[in-house]
C-alpha cells in the first residue's frame, strides 16, 4: 500500500512538472501582453526600467481613442549611441500591422527614452483620419467659340472684249466710226479697281467745205485707256480713265487748184468717264464720254497762203457699245 501511494505521488508530480514546462514554453514564445496599450522593450545600459517608463508614459499619454491600437516602444544601442522606435500597431484580419512609425536617436538611452515619451505624449501616433478622397477633377473650361476670320473678297482678273460705235467732233462736222477693245481688270471691292484697255479706233471721212475748197478727213489710231478708280457696284459701275492715242490723220483736198492727199502723225492725250451696266451673264453695255487733245497741232495748206484744214483743238467724243466679260 505505501508503495502504491508513492507511485501515485510520483506520477502526479511529473504531470504537474510537464504542464508547468509547457506553460513556460508558451509564455516564452508569445509576445508579452501590453498594459494600457503600451509595449516597452529596452536593451542596453542606462535605459529606464519598464515600470518607470510605463509610469511616465501613463502620465503623459493622451486619452486613448482607439482601443485596438497598441504603441510599441523599443530602445536599442547603435554604433554612435542609442536609437528609439515608436510604432503604432493595429490588428487587421487577425494579424498585426504597423500603421505608423517614428525613430529618434541620441547619445544616451535616457535621452532617447525621453524623446520617445515626447512622441507618445504629443499623440503623434494616434489614429489618423483616413485620407480625404482626391478632389474631383474640375470640368474642362469650355473653349471660347472661334469666330471665323473675316472673308476677304477675292481679287481676280477679269478680261473684257468690247465693240464700240464712235462719234467725234473736231474742227468741222461730226465724224462717226467704230472701234474694238481688249481689256483686263481686277474684280474687288473698294474705290481702287484698276482696269486697262487696249484698242483701235477708225473714224470715217468727214467733209469740210469752205471758200477755198473741200477737205475730207479720216483717222486711224490705236488707243490706251487706264482706269484706276471705279464707283458703284455691279451691275452698274462708273470708271474714271486717262486715255492716250497714236495714229494717222489723213486729209484729202478737193475742188482746189492742186488736189492731193496728205497724212500726218496724230498723237493725243485726254480723259473719259465710262459707265458699264451688266445685262445678263458676262454681257454688258458701255457708254463713254471724253475728250482728246492733240499733242502736236497740224495745219493743212492746199493754197499758198490758205489753210484748208487744221487740227489744233481738243476733240470731244462719245462712244458706246457692247462688251463681254470673261472671269
Amino acid at each position: 500500500m505505501p508503495a502504491i501511494l508513492r507511485l501515485a505521488g510520483f506520477l502526479i508530480a511529473g504531470a504537474c512538472s510537464l504542464l508547468a514546462a509547457r506553460s513556460a514554453a508558451g509564455a516564452e514564445g508569445a509576445e508579452p501582453e501590453p498594459h494600457d496599450g503600451l509595449a516597452y522593450e529596452a536593451v542596453g545600459r542606462g535605459c529606464p526600467l519598464e515600470s518607470t517608463y510605463r509610469a511616465e508614459a501613463r502620465q503623459r499619454m493622451p486619452e486613448r481613442t482607439d482601443r485596438a491600437r497598441t504603441l510599441r516602444v523599443k530602445l536599442s544601442p547603435v554604433p554612435r549611441g542609442f536609437e528609439g522606435t515608436v510604432e503604432a500597431i493595429e490588428i487587421s484580419a487577425g494579424r498585426p500591422h504597423v500603421v505608423a512609425s517614428r525613430t529618434v536617436a541620441g547619445t544616451t538611452c535616457e535621452e532617447v527614452a525621453d524623446a520617445t515619451l515626447l512622441l507618445v505624449a504629443l499623440g503623434l501616433l494616434e489614429a489618423r483620419p483616413p485620407p480625404a478622397p482626391p478632389p474631383a477633377p474640375a470640368p474642362a473650361p469650355e473653349a471660347a467659340p472661334i469666330e471665323p476670320a473675316p472673308v476677304r473678297p477675292a481679287v481676280r482678273p477679269t478680261f473684257h472684249v468690247a465693240g464700240l460705235a464712235l462719234a467725234a467732233s473736231g474742227f468741222g462736222p461730226v465724224a462717226v466710226g467704230g472701234g474694238a477693245r481688249l481689256g483686263v481688270g481686277l474684280e474687288r471691292r473698294g474705290l481702287v479697281r484698276p482696269e486697262l484697255r487696249l484698242g483701235v479706233d477708225v473714224v470715217g471721212e468727214a467733209e469740210l467745205r469752205n471758200a477755198i475748197g473741200t477737205a475730207r478727213r479720216s483717222l486711224l489710231a490705236g488707243r490706251v485707256d487706264l482706269c484706276p478708280l471705279a464707283f458703284g457696284t455691279r451691275p452698274v459701275l462708273a470708271r474714271i480713265c486717262a486715255a492716250g492715242a497714236v495714229g494717222e490723220v489723213r486729209v484729202r483736198g478737193e475742188n482746189v487748184a492742186s488736189p492731193r492727199d496728205e497724212g500726218r502723225l496724230y498723237t493725243a492725250v485726254g480723259g473719259l468717264l465710262r459707265g458699264h451696266a451688266r445685262l445678263a451673264g458676262g454681257l454688258g453695255a458701255d457708254l463713254s464720254v471724253g475728250v482728246l487733245a492733240p499733242i502736236a497741232p497740224h495745219r493743212f495748206f492746199f493754197e499758198p497762203d490758205a489753210t484748208l484744214f487744221r487740227l489744233d483743238r481738243p476733240v470731244p467724243f462719245v462712244e458706246g457699245g457692247l462688251s463681254w466679260s470673261i472671269p
